[in-house]
């Protein structure tokens, strides 16, 4: 068995119901939900670090690569289109007013 570090967590009420909707669709655990989220969000988190300290050491990434860059992203995302749901509510109807992937804003976490 793989080893694991057991936590305690709390969260609003409102977001638990849909992480066990979210577990229910995909056949999870809880647990395995919340830790391939963790996993998704740590690497997201390292890619823009990765970024950051490209571009603190080549310079800023061109108008023209940051669109050849979403353009790569649409079509490595295309073949997943039907299994993504669309967003709902405000927030959604402001990430899909975008042009290309929402762009999402990270800083950086308390210690």
């Amino acid at each position: 068995m793989a080893d694991r570090v057991k936590r305690s967590v709390s969260m609003p009420p409102d977001l638990d119901a849909a992480i066990v909707a979210a577990t229910a669709r995909e056949g999870l655990t809880y647990s395995a939900w919340l830790a391939r989220t963790a996993a998704r969000e740590v690497t997201i988190e390292r890619g823009l670090a990765a970024m950051a300290e490209y571009e603190s050491e080549h310079g800023a990434f061109t108008d023209e690569e940051t669109a050849a860059a979403r353009r790569w992203v649409d079509a490595a995302l295309a073949p997943l289109e039907d299994e993504i749901p669309a967003p709902s509510g405000a927030a959604g109807a402001a990430g899909a007013a975008q042009d290309g992937p929402p762009r999402r804003r990270r800083s950086t976490p308390a210690a």
